[in-house]
């Protein structure tokens, strides 16, 4: 029987660094109403199946995430779901991303569609994906 003493130590200072390079930290969120509100006005727009995606430039040194969703989405579990799958993406994405010059405030408003099953994670996925590769290029991410 392995007991958690018998585990090595080095192996969980290494998860401790993996989830301390790869985490989500509330410096890299918008939190406030102003910066929702900012952020919507004078922003660029990009809309897809499953969301619209208001961004625009900041002076900061690292982009920010902001995320909407709807009570007309869901209940509380599709609407969680949508969330953590926005909050992944950017987090993998702005790990990816290497050498930017301009960073963003990034507001992911989620829709309700007529007509529209809960899209599935994978398609979610190649939606951000792609709006990610169309802001940041092709050559600044790396697979």
């Amino acid at each position: 029987m392995l007991l958690t003493a018998d585990v090595p130590k080095v192996v969980n200072a290494s998860l401790l660094v993996l989830e301390k390079n790869n985490s989500f930290p509330k410096t890299s969120r918008l939190l406030s109403k102003s910066d929702f509100s900012n952020l919507k006005s004078g922003s660029r727009r990009f809309q897809s199946l499953a969301f619209i995606v208001y961004y625009k430039p900041n002076d900061l040194a690292q982009s920010r995430l902001g995320i909407s969703v709807s009570k007309k989405v869901g209940k509380a579990v599709v609407r969680n779901r949508y969330k953590r799958l926005c909050r992944e993406s950017f987090r993998l994405h702005h790990g990816q991303v290497s050498n930017l010059t301009q960073y963003y405030d990034f507001l992911f408003v989620c829709l309700k569609r007529e007509k529209q099953a809960l899209i599935d994670a994978e398609s979610f996925r190649q939606q951000i994906e792609h709006f990610f590769s169309k802001i940041y290029g092709k050559e600044a991410i790396t697979n």
